[in-house]
């Protein structure tokens, strides 16, 4: 499980927070939303688990939010395994459960006892590309919330 945590400065947010907490809290509030969401897009799906995975932000301070993310392979897909991940290295595939692994290639079916030096998978980096998409719209937010306020 991870935990992604939205948060403000506090040096630069201080004066906002003593004058408009309320706001500066929903503001905080819609940005992490707005980046769940944008989490859940970028997830890779196969079958969904992971994208299901991304929970709701969570308020853990006063200008701080947590997204949690349940699926234990989250960083396998974020950050690579093999010779493309941070170990670097192949590695060897054994079946677990079955006699043999089971799996496609180029549409086709294929069985193996083992596969040796597997090179890994690429990194998939859905929660930096959900937060440079994010990251644009906190202005908009802001001033929607600005204009709620001084109406």
């Amino acid at each position: 499980m991870i935990e992604v945590d939205v948060g403000a400065d506090y040096g630069e947010l201080t004066e906002l927070v003593k004058k408009y907490p309320l706001t500066v809290a929903k503001l905080l509030d819609l940005f992490a939303l707005a980046l769940k969401g944008d989490m859940q897009q970028e997830a890779p799906t196969r079958s969904g688990a992971l994208r299901g995975s991304i929970g709701n932000p969570q308020k853990t301070g006063t200008l701080d939010r947590s997204i949690l993310i349940g699926a234990v392979y989250w960083s396998f897909v974020q950050f690579g395994t093999g010779t493309y991940g941070p170990g670097g290295s192949a590695y060897d595939i054994y079946p677990v459960a079955k006699q043999c692994l089971k799996f496609e290639v180029n549409g086709e079916t294929v069985f193996a006892k083992y596969i040796k030096d597997h090179p890994g998978m690429k990194a998939n980096p859905f929660i930096d590309r959900a937060i440079e998409t994010t990251s644009p719209k906190a202005p908009d937010i802001l001033q929607g919330l600005l204009n709620k306020v001084t109406q």
